[in-house]
């Protein structure tokens, strides 16, 4: 709820700037805002191989959240 609501929080950590923000486009609620993966690949979050397992399943996770709202 909180996605679809737009009020969650980052976790307090190290992470940074360009992660946050990658993080709160693939949490929109309309899909067509959310980014492809060749824009995802484009935002300069080193190192990227690292997240790439995280970004798919905060996809897989927000799809299923829509799909059962």
């Amino acid at each position: 709820m909180a996605v679809l609501n737009a009020q969650y929080k980052h976790p307090t950590s190290s992470y940074t700037q360009g992660l946050k923000t990658l993080i709160d486009t693939m949490l929109k609620v309309n899909p067509q805002e959310r980014p492809d993966i060749q824009q995802v690949l484009c935002f300069r979050v080193p190192p990227m191989i690292l997240f790439t397992h995280v970004i798919f399943q905060v996809l897989d996770v927000t799809e299923d959240l829509l799909h059962s709202a």
